[in-house]
Formats: C-alpha cells, sequence, structure tokens
C-alpha cells in the first residue's frame, strides 16, 4: 500500500465502500448521496492544504485500487493527536 492525499476523486470510493458497517466504529456516518461524499472529499482535501488535518487515502500498489483511508488530526486545544483509519470490507481478512 501507499498513502495519497484524500482528493474529490476519492468520493466514489468512499461512497460506495465507508458503509454503515464500518462507520459504526467511527465518529462520522457514512454518506448517503455521492454529493455528500463528494464534499467530504474536498473538505479533507482542504485540510490537507492548509495542513489542519492530513486524511489520507490508502491505494493498493499493484491495482492502483483505494482501499482504505486513514488520517491525522491534531486537536487545537489540547495539541493531542489521534490516528483514525478503516478498511473496505471487500479487503477485510
Amino acid at each position: 500500500l501507499f498513502l495519497r492525499g484524500m482528493c474529490i476523486n476519492d468520493a466514489q470510493f468512499v461512497f460506495e465502500s465507508f458503509t454503515a458497517d464500518i462507520a459504526r466504529y467511527t465518529q462520522w456516518p457514512p454518506p448517503d448521496t455521492l454529493e455528500k461524499a463528494s464534499r467530504y472529499c474536498a473538505f479533507a482535501a482542504d485540510l490537507i492544504n492548509n495542513s489542519i488535518a492530513f486524511n489520507l487515502t490508502a491505494i493498493e500498489k499493484t491495482s492502483g485500487r483505494a482501499v482504505g483511508t486513514c488520517g491525522l488530526h491534531i486537536s487545537e486545544e489540547t495539541g493531542a493527536a489521534e490516528f483514525t483509519g478503516w478498511i473496505a470490507k471487500e479487503f477485510q481478512g
């Protein structure tokens, strides 16, 4: 795998793969429309561009397919770092 910054092109993957089953372990609900997934990915890219948070897409090297996401967020209030992530169901196991 390699990691790259999340971008608007990841919206379809996020919409299809970030399911309710996966989201139950996160603080975010899954997007229920492609438009919401697109807005999330655009927001994530903006956070990266402004060095506020780093939301990354995990890419399988051999196929170039997205397999999940991860992120590093640092609290402005406490300075504590949080690392989050998920793997699409088809790649779990």
